[in-house]
């Protein structure tokens, strides 16, 4: 059927209904004489048709008709383009089902469809209409279209279908479309950076999971909203900034900036903004990628912090002045309030820094540490550090914390006053004990200390406590070469006064005798003078082989059984012998017999000799020494004590080292500082302990407790 005889048979075709009805009724136009109506119509007809006709060639969509058999009667370009014909006349007379071999059919789930699952057949089974989405696959090129294929009946004035109108929209490029949307949707979706888009009102339109997750806020509690509910009050001016540029058409490549979560928390962020254009080119809105640098932000300022305090404790061997420097830095980075305090001998922490960013609050706070004197209590926080080495972390300082704490109401208050929110207290700790400590609080910041932030301040702590460490080193490694060369020259003093003696002792005893009848008493005063001297240089000798020999490792004792009352005897004994004791010098022996143990007799003899010898020497007026000796189970206590001129506790510790002297002393009484040192080490290696208790003008007071039986262990004392 030509397409002229389908538009004839269009039920809807009001022409071609007049002109069945009136085709033999000869009425004459009166305008147009000697023609039927007919006649009139069919150029009208025919103008309708070729209208049509353009119109349908027009269109986008592919339309095709085709008749009850399935034969295509009509067809339009596109329709030929889509079913891969030339032109629409190569599809004239061609059967759909043959049309349609050619290609695979599929619905969008990717099953598989028949010829009878078009469209079509669905009017022929009583349809008003019908309409499917399909995907058609060249077989011979694979290439894949998606159509969204509908069909509609054309009836006879019987509302029998005569024809079927079919219309293919090439939907490819809007599905690619959506699933490219789909795709760019899913990858915003599943994103670790906040992606939000906004208008240039700075409207927030678009936020993904990644932004909920980033700044706290929910999708539908955002959308609507101000950007500016990201942005702390004092950055806004950043803002208005941000979006001029925006609206210029600036891209705005990835800058670091601050933004506050829903909770109010602060984030550092990178962020990337860019305008947002329409298919026009006018700019419609920006979107911003935001990512979380909060943790590199703080990796990287703690490694700065660490630098720089690394190069303050590393500028100077005063480790006063550089751990003052060092809490300069922490605040306010790591603390609104830092307070440096350093231990001394005798294990007692002294504050040596407090500091705050408000120097007036520094002041007061250094007032109110002098006020509660917190490092002599036994049961403060601090002291507790130094005793155990073990850090005191508080999370969050609660009221109840501050009321244990508190010496006295004015000293609750001012801990109140300060609004600590959370702290800690760190042990500055090398070589297993505690040197300082560092004490860190937040408090007007508000802020909370984190995992991280506890690691870095404890890393401060390790590196603080080497240079105060290496400064002390340094400073007793002054102090020992100081002592060696005073050693070097008392020693030198030391030997050459008995030489002196000697030489001329001598050169007189044979100028005695030499006279012919020489003077045997004086002869025998001179020899026993020599014997005295001798005596002082055997001394002498053998504490310089004995300190050699303790810094070499190769001091041994040799114990066997042994009385030490014996020995206090033979001691005592020699030194009235050789004139050490002079007459206003009173020894008492208060001892029972015997006092038996395993010992190193010509040791501890030795031991004797140098505390009695000592107490004589510092007893320059003379008095009483008193030597007791008791015994406790298996333990014996021997106590050395005069009525001298006693020493300063602060320099008592000291006399115990090498080539140490008292500075009171050092300058008017002889002496190398070998004596204590040595008997320290022959007491140590028995397994013993040695104290002194003195002060200046009172005399002193050494007690040794020994076991009586020798240690198992290797017979060379520490050093």
């Amino acid at each position: 059927m030509r397409w002229v005889d389908f538009m004839a048979t269009m039920p809807h075709d009001a022409v071609r209904r007049s002109g069945e009805v009136i085709e033999d009724s000869r009425v004459i136009d009166d305008n147009k004489p000697g023609q039927t109506l007919t006649d009139q119509i069919k150029p009208s007809v025919l103008e309708s048709r070729d209208h049509l006709t353009s119109i349908l060639q027009s269109v986008e969509d592919g339309v095709f008709v085709q008749d009850q058999a399935g034969v295509i009667v009509y067809a339009n370009q596109p329709a030929a383009n889509l079913l891969n014909a030339g032109t629409p006349l190569d599809l004239h007379g061609t059967s759909i089902d043959d049309l349609f071999q050619r290609f695979d059919l599929l619905d969008p789930a990717g099953a598989q469809l028949t010829i009878a699952d078009l469209p079509v057949r669905a009017i022929f089974t009583g349809a008003p209409s019908a309409r499917r989405t399909i995907i058609r696959r060249n077989r011979d090129s694979s290439d894949e279209r998606w159509w969204i294929f509908s069909a509609s009946p054309v009836r006879d004035d019987d509302g029998q279908v005569r024809h079927v109108v079919c219309i293919i929209r090439d939907a490819t490029d809007r599905v690619q479309g959506v699933r490219a949307n789909a795709r760019l949707a899913a990858i915003v979706a599943s994103s670790s950076d906040a992606i939000v888009g906004k208008t240039l009102d700075a409207i927030i339109t678009n936020w993904n999971p990644a932004a909920e997750r980033l700044y706290g806020y929910a999708a539908e509690e955002a959308v609507g909203q101000s950007i500016s509910i990201l942005v702390p009050p004092e950055r806004l001016d950043e803002l208005s900034s941000i979006m001029a540029r925006l609206r210029a058409g600036e891209h705005l490549n990835t800058f670091e900036s601050v933004r506050i979560r829903k909770d109010g928390t602060k984030l550092d962020v990178s962020l990337t903004i860019s305008p947002i254009r329409d298919q026009d080119g006018r700019i419609i809105g920006a979107s911003t990628i935001a990512r979380n640098v909060t943790e590199q932000r703080r990796a990287q300022d703690a490694l700065r912090l660490l630098a720089e305090a690394g190069d303050v404790l590393g500028a100077s061997l005063d480790y006063e002045t550089t751990l003052a420097n060092v809490a300069q830095l922490i605040v306010p980075r790591l603390a609104d309030w830092c307070s440096v305090n350093v231990v001394d001998e005798s294990g007692t922490p002294t504050p040596l820094a407090l500091t705050h960013s408000d120097p007036e609050k520094a002041k007061w706070g250094i007032s109110l540490q002098k006020q509660i004197a917190q490092g002599n209590d036994e049961s403060s926080d601090m002291m507790r550090v130094v005793q155990t080495g073990e850090a005191l972390i508080y999370n969050e300082i609660t009221d109840d914390l501050l009321v244990a704490a508190a010496k006295s109401p004015e000293h609750l208050e001012a801990m109140r006053s300060i609004g600590m929110r959370s702290g800690m207290v760190l042990p500055m700790m090398t070589r297993g004990r505690v040197v300082g400590t560092l004490t860190l609080v937040y408090a007007e910041s508000g802020r909370v200390y984190r995992d991280d932030e506890i690691e870095l301040a404890k890393e401060i702590c390790r590196r603080a406590a080497i240079a105060v460490d290496n400064a002390r080193l340094y400073a007793e490694a002054q102090r020992a070469a100081q002592a060696r060369e005073d050693f070097l020259l008392t020693a030198s003093h030391e030997l050459r006064t008995p030489l002196t003696i000697v030489k001329a002792t001598t050169q007189m005893v044979s100028r005695y005798l030499n006279q012919s009848e020489p003077d045997r008493s004086r002869i025998f005063s001179m020899i026993t003078r020599l014997q005295g001297e001798i005596g002082r240089l055997e001394a002498l000798t053998s504490d310089l082989l004995d300190a050699a020999r303790i810094q070499r490792g190769r001091f041994e004792l040799h114990p066997e059984p042994c009385d030490l009352v014996d020995l206090i005897q033979d001691v005592v004994t020699t030194l009235d012998i050789t004139g050490f004791r002079q007459p206003d010098h009173r020894i008492v022996i208060d001892a029972g017999r015997p006092v038996s143990g395993f010992w190193d007799s010509t040791r501890l003899r030795q031991v004797i000799d140098n505390l009695v010898s000592n107490a004589l020497k510092f007893s320059p007026n003379g008095g009483e020494i008193c030597i007791r000796v008791r015994s406790d189970d298996d333990t014996v206590i021997l106590e050395v004590e005069d009525e001298g001129i006693g020493i300063d506790p602060v320099e008592a510790a000291a006399l115990f080292q090498p080539f140490e002297r008292g500075a009171s002393v050092r300058h008017s009484i002889g002496g190398v500082g070998l004596g204590l040192y040595i008997t320290r080490q022959i007491v140590d290696a028995h397994g013993g302990t040695i104290s002194l208790d003195s002060k200046p003008g009172s005399g002193s007071r050494f007690t040794i407790s020994l076991p009586t039986t020798f240690p198992a262990t290797d017979h060379a004392p520490a050093h």
